[in-house]
């Protein structure tokens, strides 16, 4: 008998240098998730892309991840200062960086930033 292969690993930190958070999810899913849980959340949550062809909701270690890089970016592609998207993360998700860390970020033209996509 042929078993399935499953070596699909749950740990969507590596596709990239983002920064990720889970606060809100954290209230929200507070045990590590069965696959069903992640395929209903992802179904719940497709249409969550602020920016084509990056996830903005991850799976790290089975809990679900906001990527902060995706939204960073875009304000700072909107014309907002470090210090607004760092007010702003704060006021909404109730994270706080570390003095002097940076998140980081996907370069993005303005225009890049109103393309819509299906």
């Amino acid at each position: 008998m042929k078993h399935q292969n499953y070596d699909e690993q749950w740990n969507d930190s590596l596709k990239g240098n983002y920064l990720w958070n889970n606060t809100n999810f954290g209230e929200a899913i507070t045990e590590t998730m069965t696959p069903a849980t992640w395929s209903v959340l992802q179904f719940t949550l497709d249409d969550w892309v602020f920016l084509h062809g990056f996830s903005t909701v991850g799976n790290i270690g089975g809990c679900p991840y906001i990527n902060i890089s995706i939204i960073a970016s875009l304000f700072q592609a909107l014309g907002r200062s470090r210090q607004q998207i760092l007010e702003m993360l704060e006021g909404t998700m109730y994270m706080q960086l570390p003095e002097g860390m940076e998140i980081p970020k996907i370069a993005l033209s303005r225009k890049e930033t109103f393309i819509v996509r299906p």
